[in-house]
């Protein structure tokens, strides 16, 4: 480097005006990355908190659980692998301290898991029953069975027989309708059921993402507007208001919270 400096009491050194435009700019590119990175990480957990809700819209929480250790999921899956690999990991006695803390994804509330014994043991606690034959019998005689005839009668179609209390009216009103009472009031219930599947799948996610908010965030901040937005159905209300919550917190959260998002 070509420089031309006068070093003496009080002297300053001076540089060639190349030079001095090069230092500057070095210096600038030293102070300015390490600040664009800090921006890019600050801004990373909301950037990250919409990709992962879309993502985790998709879990069936039905058969779904969940280990937290502190803010970490340690295990997630259904009861049975859970259980298992809790087991493998000696979890037992960190269980009986309560430091770890168990979720159905179903309702969002804490279970408690059992895991004395071996892995065969467990297998037998918690593996998934055999599925119960949906199909009733036929009708028929010993003899139809035996010779592989096709039984007389109408085949049973699963239903089951209870009393129904209505006002004559009602009763009036049935008789008319095509197919008789049965066939009307089964209509009229699937109609039903048809009709309120979102609000109920709406309020089942809300109530089930409260409940494990409660346990996990109830004293982090933003955990009151984090409810009130997911009761009003605000998504980036809720995005927002959890977006400083630990990672496997906030993603499970809102995975829970994902229905009570749908719009009507």
């Amino acid at each position: 480097m070509d420089l031309r400096a006068r070093i003496g009491s009080g002297a300053a050194l001076c540089l060639e005006p190349s030079m001095a435009e090069e230092i500057i700019i070095k210096t600038m590119v030293l102070i300015l990355i390490p600040w664009c990175n800090y921006e890019n990480e600050r801004r990373l957990p909301v950037f990250h908190t919409a990709m992962e809700s879309e993502i985790m819209e998709k879990i069936d929480w039905q058969n779904r659980f969940l280990a937290f250790e502190g803010d970490k999921l340690i295990a997630d899956g259904n009861q049975l692998e859970v259980a298992l690999k809790l087991k493998a990991e000696g979890a037992e006695p960190a269980l009986r301290r309560g430091e770890i803390l168990l979720f159905a994804g179903a309702d969002g509330r804490q279970i408690d898991l059992h895991l004395s014994g071996n892995e065969l043991d467990i297998e037998r606690r918690y593996g998934v029953p055999p599925q119960l034959e949906s199909a009733a019998p036929i009708v028929g005689s010993a003899e139809d069975a035996s010779t592989g005839k096709k039984p007389r009668g109408r085949p049973k179609l699963g239903v089951i027989g209870r009393e129904v209390t209505l006002l004559p009216r009602h009763w009036t009103w049935l008789d008319t309708q095509r197919g008789g009472a049965s066939a009307t009031l089964r209509r009229l219930v699937d109609a039903e059921r048809k009709a309120s599947v979102d609000s109920d799948s709406r309020r089942a996610s809300q109530d089930r993402a409260n409940r494990f908010m409660s346990a996990m965030a109830g004293d982090r901040e933003g955990f009151e507007e984090a409810t009130r937005a997911l009761y009003a159905s605000n998504r980036e209300g809720f995005e927002a208001a959890s977006a400083t919550w630990a990672r496997d917190i906030r993603r499970m959260a809102q995975s829970m919270a994902a229905d009570a998002f749908i719009e009507s």
